[in-house]
């Protein structure tokens, strides 16, 4: 399928109580870290996802 856009995406930033804030290993590129997040498929609905 071609790419659609604007492509939606999402991203939160988790915080403890310790003011630490959750980062993951990117699944797309090496050793960067980011925030937990994702994107919509086109035609998914907010509520399907």
């Amino acid at each position: 399928m071609e790419n659609r856009y604007p492509e939606i995406v999402t991203g939160a930033f988790l915080a403890n109580k310790k003011g630490q804030i959750a980062f993951f290993k990117s699944s797309k590129w090496e050793s960067i870290m980011v925030p937990p997040g994702g994107h919509l498929e086109y035609g998914e609905s907010l509520e399907a996802s």
